[in-house]
């Protein structure tokens, strides 16, 4: 499945909606600032989805639904 907006026509980048419970840990530099450090920070968090659509990243508008096979 090609995933393209009707309402913006963005062909590009979309965004899925999930919803996390639990608790990490993320590694700050000296100045509070978050660093690379923390790619696997919510490796140990639960997870599922909130919805089950693709969204645009560009307008927000539903694109199509998450394929059940895709869905976890």
């Amino acid at each position: 499945m090609k995933l393209k907006c009707k309402k913006c026509g963005n062909d590009e980048f979309f965004y899925i909606k999930e919803k996390f419970s639990g608790e990490t840990e993320l590694v700050v530099d000296a100045l509070g600032e978050l660093t690379n450090l923390n790619a696997g920070a919510y490796d140990e968090m639960d997870s599922h989805l909130k919805s089950v659509f693709y969204y645009c990243s560009e307008c927000d508008s539903k694109v199509g639904k998450i394929p059940k096979d895709k869905r976890y």
